[in-house]
């Protein structure tokens, strides 16, 4: 989303969603007309032509089929003569017999072996515009289903855990507040397609999460790219992404001049592949994750240098690494990033007057998001 487009969400609510424009294709007539006696003449010496052809592809197919047979049959005597002739063989010589439970032994250890080793997992899905295949999921980071509950919850020990600090920081009783009134409006319908995209990403589905509060609100047909409603354009995608000849998941389509999504799961797809690209290489680190989300939105709202309140703290400023002063990111987080301000209110035009930002960041929602599944 671009920062524009934040100020109108901040204190307004989610920007007007456009109608969805479609294509009408018009329809083939159906073309009708009489044929003549030549026609129909020609028509039914076609269809005797058909008729032969078939016949004849009949009549060889069984005679294959006999002469398999009678192949099968001299193979199956064959084998069983081999079979009866080994069989005295080793019954008269005790040292293949002794070679022969060697080998098996050596067989059997090396196919446990292998089974062991191997590991589980589904191969991974392709991914757009890398060229390659995602790594299968293991199970150490595999969700799991609690039984009776019906809902997915992620692992102890998934990936999450490497992106935020340890311990985490506590937040201020402001910060609780607008973190439950935001997780409030969750919609456990979408974690299906968090989990769905996060396993073509290999990104946490939480981070997903947090993306699509900031972004859509949460909202089952709000993109996680600018919160527009699906199937209309997508104003942050280049025309040129979606020319219609690649085909696949988080691929923008043609949608009146312009690119937009078919599906909310395409959206997130995108919307995690787009934040990797951001620094290059999927987030490692709480400064990863915060550095790339802050791009993800520009880049324009750190705090640090501006003439806001946050700007005055020596406790605040500068920030430790890029974004980190950002409420894109890391609004509420903790008590440091408790008040925070909207510096951009359009692309390339400051905020006028100071404007708070009053929502939980995107890494702030990635971090207490699990809270509404219980």
């Amino acid at each position: 989303m671009n920062e524009d487009e934040l100020q109108d969400q901040n204190e307004q609510g989610y920007p007007e969603n456009e109608q969805e424009s479609r294509r009408s294709y018009p329809k083939q007539e159906d073309r009708q007309g009489g044929q003549g006696v030549f026609d129909r003449a020609r028509s039914i010496r076609g269809a005797k032509r058909n008729l032969e052809r078939s016949a004849r592809f009949i009549r060889s197919f069984r005679k294959k089929q006999k002469e398999a047979q009678v192949a099968e049959q001299v193979a199956q005597t064959v084998a069983k003569n081999a079979a009866t002739t080994a069989v005295r063989t080793v019954s008269t010589n005790p040292y293949i017999i002794i070679v022969v439970v060697v080998v098996v032994l050596i067989l059997g250890l090396t196919f446990i072996i292998m089974e062991g080793g191997a590991g589980g997992g589904a191969p991974g899905e392709k991914t757009p515009g890398t060229g390659g295949a995602t790594p299968p999921i293991s199970a150490s980071t595999a969700p799991t289903i609690t039984p009776g509950a019906g809902v997915i919850y992620p692992p102890p020990s998934s990936s999450l855990a490497s992106l935020l600090p340890n311990p985490l920081p506590q937040t201020t009783t402001q910060g609780q507040q607008a973190i439950q009134n935001a997780l409030s409006q969750f919609n456990k319908n979408n974690l299906n397609v968090y989990q769905q995209a996060s396993s073509i990403t290999d990104l946490p589905w939480e981070v997903l999460a947090g993306i699509h509060y900031i972004e859509g609100g949460f909202g089952s047909n709000n993109s996680l790219v600018s919160g527009r409603q699906i199937g209309n354009v997508e104003p942050d995608i280049p025309k040129g992404a979606c020319d219609g000849q690649v085909n696949g998941p988080g691929i923008p389509i043609p949608i009146s001049g312009g690119c937009g999504f078919k599906s909310l799961l395409d959206s997130a797809i995108y919307a995690g592949f787009h934040l990797v690209g951001k620094i290059g290489r999927k987030p490692q680190s709480f400064q990863d994750i915060t550095t790339a989300l802050s791009r993800y939105n520009g880049g324009g709202n750190g705090n640090c240098g501006e003439d806001v309140p946050y700007s005055n703290s020596l406790d605040n400023c500068p920030p430790l690494f890029f974004g980190e002063d950002d409420p894109y990111a890391l609004s509420y987080f903790d008590t440091k990033h408790d008040n925070m301000y909207l510096i951009y209110c359009g692309d390339l035009t400051k905020c006028v007057n100071q404007r708070a930002f009053v929502r939980p960041g995107a890494l702030t929602i990635t971090r207490s998001v699990d809270q509404a599944l219980k």
